[in-house]
């Protein structure tokens, strides 16, 4: 029994305890940058992105729900990985065959996405998943009479920066941006059966994150990754004689008390400089984060292909590019 098999059954051992109640070090204390959880009508996309206040508002998994998640988190990871083969698309963690034969064949490329939309990692797929929600959401906005989105490639709508954040964008562009789409406002209906005329698995794959986020739970849990945590704290203070907990430097560092006080015209500034001091001294710990997820989505790739595959294919037909 591994680590994180250990850590779900001790989630499955408490009932009252939602996959996401321990969402991550120092979620829960952000203020400007908080969580909230992206809803695709009735199905929700079980992570959280990391956006400004006004674009959302934290929101938890259901309670009742915390169980069954857990139960199929587990199940999927006692299956054995031995047999799987490695992942030709490295940083990918899944394999990059076609879906079975049994669902029409997809772009390898177009599977990948909907495998990183599915399971996020941290690390440059994390683009992935932004992509392919993104783009997935305005199709079905437009099925159900909508409008299409108005940038299919914007990267201001971040999932989950306390977990699996992609390290590159942050440097780049800061733990928040605002994207022309955002201010212009693009608007998202109310998505119900209209989504099956062009995306019947849309639900079905949404879902798939709810799993998956009580595994990110156990994995930021294990030994090892709590191990690498400790080398942020001395990073920031050593290297650039920045000041944070110990006991959480990933929630320290996110955290709105880096920013309290500061100017308002020097505040993209600092939010810069903190953002450029979180990439760099954080690579270890969610190298390590990494790590421990690749072996855990093999698993969930190989029990879930056909549902991965068929939305592929859906997605691919709708019009997504590669």
């Amino acid at each position: 029994m591994n680590d994180i098999e250990q850590i779900l059954r001790a989630t499955l051992a408490s009932t009252s305890v939602a996959p996401t109640a321990i969402s991550g070090p120092g979620v829960r204390r952000l203020s400007r940058v908080r969580q909230r959880r992206a809803y695709a009508g009735g199905a929700a996309i079980a992570a959280s992105a990391t956006v400004v206040v006004a674009v959302g508002a934290p929101m938890s998994h259901d309670a009742e729900r915390a169980a069954p998640a857990a139960e199929v988190a587990l199940a999927e990871n006692q299956k054995s990985t031995s047999s799987l083969p490695a992942s030709p698309g490295g940083s990918t963690g899944a394999p990059s065959t076609a879906p079975a034969t049994t669902t029409p064949a997809a772009d390898p490329r177009v599977f990948d996405d909907v495998v990183a939309g599915a399971f996020p990692m941290p690390g440059r797929t994390q683009r992935r998943t932004i992509r392919v929600r993104h783009i997935a959401r305005s199709i079905v906005n437009v099925a159900c009479g909508g409008q299409p989105f108005q940038d299919l490639e914007s990267t201001a709508a971040r999932f989950d920066q306390a977990r699996t954040p992609d390290l590159d964008l942050i440097a780049d562009k800061g733990f928040v941006e605002q994207s022309a789409a955002q201010e212009a406002g693009d608007v998202k209906v109310a998505l119900n059966d209209c989504v099956q005329s062009t995306l019947p698995s849309y639900e079905a794959w949404s879902d798939l994150a709810g799993p998956w986020d009580v595994v990110i739970t156990a994995a930021v849990r294990a030994p090892q990754v709590a191990a690498a945590e400790g080398a942020v704290a001395s990073c920031a203070r050593n290297k650039y004689g920045f000041r944070v907990s110990a006991g959480d430097p990933i929630g320290s560092l996110m955290s709105d008390g880096q920013f309290m006080g500061t100017d308002p015209a020097k505040y993209t500034d600092q939010m810069r400089t903190v953002s450029a001091i979180f990439a760099d001294c954080t690579r270890g710990y969610f190298g390590a984060i990494e790590k421990a997820l690749e072996p855990e989505r093999r698993t969930m790739v190989a029990a879930h292909r056909d549902l991965l595959g068929r939305f592929a294919a859906e997605i691919a037909a709708a019009g997504y590019p590669p």
